[in-house]
């Protein structure tokens, strides 16, 4: 998280806000930013591992699958 300019800082401010208190509100909403992101990140991380454990089970069947037939035929 990178400090913002004084101008952007400017920009930001509300009536009557002073440039501390405008300031200490845009580091808080990047901390919440940043852990908004990180908590969809691991979301999507425990999605996907989720998506690749039940596709291995489902390969691990599809070979059992296929060897009973071998079996079958023989």
């Amino acid at each position: 998280m990178s400090p913002p300019t004084k101008r952007k800082v400017e920009l930001i401010m509300d009536d009557g806000q002073d440039y501390d208190e405008a300031y200490e509100s845009w580091r808080l909403s990047e901390i919440r930013r940043e852990k908004r992101m990180r908590e969809e990140r691991a979301e999507g991380a425990k999605t996907m591992f989720e998506f690749f454990s039940c596709f291995h089970v489902m390969l691990y069947y599809l070979h059992l699958a296929q060897q009973c037939e071998s079996v079958d035929r023989v």
